[in-house]
C-alpha cells in the first residue's frame, strides 16, 4: 500500500485515524498531516472531484508515535465547487484545521509564468539525508538541489517520488506533493539567516496550496522556493512547482516560525 494512499487511513468513530511520520524528534511532520487531510476531505465527497486548493493552520504539535483522528465536514456541495473542512485531533487536542476545495477544471484559455532555466535533474545527484532521531521526512523522495548562492532567499529543488505510483489517481500525486512542499518551501528563508554554528528551528504556522494542472509526482518536478520576508522570527515563503515540460502545476505559500538555536 502506498505511503500517500487514502487506504493508509482507518475508519473510526467520528472520522478516520492515521499515523503521521516524524519530523524532528517525535514531533509529527506537518506535511504528512496535510497529506492525510486531503485524503479525508476527498473521502467525505466520495472522491467525486479533484482537489483545487488547500488552506491549513497548524494549531499544536503532535506526537508521531500516536494516531491522529481526522474528521471531515462538507461545507459546500455546489455545481462547480465543493469545500470540506477537516480537523485533526490527538489526545483531545486539535493540532490542525484545514479547508479543502474541489473543482474538476473547465475548458478555458491558459497562461502561466515561464519556468526558470536551470540545471536538469538528470545532471545532479541526490542530496544527502540528514536524519533526525532515526527518521527523515524526505526519505520517500529523490531530492536534488540546484547549486546557487547559499545566502540568497531562493532554492530550486528537483523532486521525484522514489516509489512508482502506477495508475494511482491524481489525489495520490496531490497528497504526495503537499507532503513534500512542507519540507521544501521554508528552505529559502533559512539561507539568509542560518550561519555556521547557528541554526533556526522551524515550525510551520499555516500553509496554502493551489493545484493548477495535473501532474505525476513519480516524475521529476522542479520546486522553486523563495522567501520575501523574515521579521519577528516569522518567515513567509512561496513556491512554484513545474513539471519536466515546464508546465506550472502547483503554487504554495507558507508562514513559519524560525527560532534561533545553537
Amino acid at each position: 500500500m502506498h505511503f500517500f494512499d487514502h487506504r493508509q487511513l482507518v475508519s473510526a468513530p467520528g472520522g478516520f485515524t492515521g499515523i503521521c511520520t516524524a519530523g524532528a524528534g517525535v514531533r509529527i511532520f506537518g506535511g504528512h498531516s496535510l497529506s492525510h487531510s486531503l485524503n479525508v476531505a476527498s473521502l467525505a465527497i466520495d472522491h467525486s472531484r479533484t482537489v483545487s486548493s488547500l488552506h491549513a493552520v497548524f494549531l499544536s504539535p503532535g506526537n508521531a508515535s500516536e494516531p491522529v483522528l481526522f474528521s471531515a465536514e462538507p461545507l459546500k456541495r455546489g455545481r462547480a465547487l465543493d469545500t470540506v473542512r477537516v480537523g485533526a485531533v490527538q489526545d483531545e487536542r486539535q493540532i490542525l484545521e484545514s479547508l479543502v476545495t474541489f473543482h474538476d477544471g473547465e475548458e478555458s484559455i491558459e497562461f502561466q509564468a515561464v519556468a526558470p532555466e536551470t540545471i536538469p535533474a538528470e545532471a545532479l545527484s541526490d542530496d544527502p539525508l540528514h536524519r533526525h532521531s532515526g527518521s527523515d521526512a524526505r526519505s520517500p523522495f529523490h531530492c536534488r538541489t540546484v547549486p546557487s548562492d547559499p545566502r540568497e532567499p531562493q532554492v530550486r529543488t528537483w523532486i521525484r517520488l522514489r516509489e512508482a505510483a502506477g495508475d494511482a489517481p491524481s489525489l495520490l500525486h496531490q497528497a504526495a506533493l503537499t507532503y513534500a512542499l512542507d519540507f521544501l518551501i521554508t528552505k529559502a528563508a533559512h539561507n539568509p539567516i542560518d550561519e555556521e554554528g547557528v541554526r533556526h528551528l522551524g515550525a510551520s504556522l499555516d500553509h496554502a496550496m493551489w493545484f493548477h494542472r495535473r501532474f505525476r509526482v513519480d516524475e521529476w518536478l522542479l520546486v522553486e522556493a523563495t522567501s520575501n520576508t523574515f521579521a519577528g522570527s516569522r518567515s513567509l515563503s512561496h513556491a512554484s512547482v513545474y513539471d519536466h515540460a515546464g508546465r506550472l502545476v502547483s503554487s504554495a505559500s507558507q508562514e513559519a516560525l524560525l527560532r534561533r538555536t545553537i
